[in-house]
């Protein structure tokens, strides 16, 4: 499952004096949460391409920041409104056929 990280929780993991982790992970606790880039498959299996986000290498949970979050909700826009355009199209092509 993954999770939205809070201001304090993502300002920790951002000072960390070497910048990159590893962090503590909230799920697990282990210390092997790191920044990831690359396609990220959310719970509702949408793909969001190159997706940075901090990520626990012992459970594999994902965590995303402010940014990430930014990222997803206009993927899911863009998805949405090509999903819309072909709804469109499929009724035009029923209408004039």
């Amino acid at each position: 499952m993954s999770s939205y990280l809070q201001n304090d929780q993502v300002n920790t993991y951002e000072r960390n004096p070497l910048g990159q982790g590893p962090f503590p992970c909230p799920e697990c606790g282990q210390i092997n949460l790191v920044w990831v880039t690359g396609d990220c498959t959310l719970l509702d299996g949408t793909v969001v391409p190159n997706l940075k986000r901090l990520q626990c290498s012992s459970c594999q949970e994902d965590f995303f920041d402010h940014n990430a979050m930014g990222v997803i909700e206009a993927h899911r826009r863009k998805i949405a409104h090509k999903d819309t355009n072909i709804q469109k199209r499929k009724k035009y092509d029923t209408e004039v056929v």
